[in-house]
């Protein structure tokens, strides 16, 4: 129920909001930082999330969304597979679905992550909340340069 509710409200949003994304956005280089990580349930151990998220990622969306994605400081590939940035009275919302590679003990794993962010700018700090199948926690983001032509 909770998630249809999201669903319905992010499609509500999109609908009535305009799209906001450019070209220098998707350039600019964005440190992002996970936090807070955690276990949805308790089935999954808090070593298990540590070491399946990305603690920090250091890339453009140009970057993040191209066929290979990027691999990030703890060994893990991550893809934004749908990247959608949307404004409404001034407020910004970005909705992000990745997908997450990598090895660990038992072998190949991989997962879906969304993102939700939101920003009182259209290329400024961002802030928001992720999930896993498995975990969930906190998201900030801010431009730190931009990527070379």
């Amino acid at each position: 129920m909770k998630r249809t509710t999201l669903a319905l409200l992010l499609m509500s949003l999109s609908m009535a909001c305009h799209a906001w994304a450019d070209n220098s956005t998707n350039q600019a280089i964005w440190l992002q930082e996970f936090s807070s990580i955690q276990p949805i349930d308790s089935a999954t151990t808090q070593a298990y999330c540590d070491s399946h998220i990305p603690k920090s990622v250091k890339a453009s969306i140009d970057q993040l969304t191209s066929d290979d994605g990027i691999v990030t400081a703890n060994n893990i590939t991550m893809r934004y597979s749908a990247y959608k940035g949307v404004g409404y009275d001034d407020v910004y919302f970005t909705f992000v679905t990745a997908k997450l590679k990598g090895q660990d003990s038992s072998g190949s794993w991989s997962d879906k992550m969304k993102l939700y962010e939101q920003s009182l700018s259209a290329s400024g700090n961002t802030s928001g909340v992720w999930s896993t199948s498995k975990c969930r926690g906190t998201f900030a983001g801010q431009i730190v340069g931009q990527a070379s032509s």
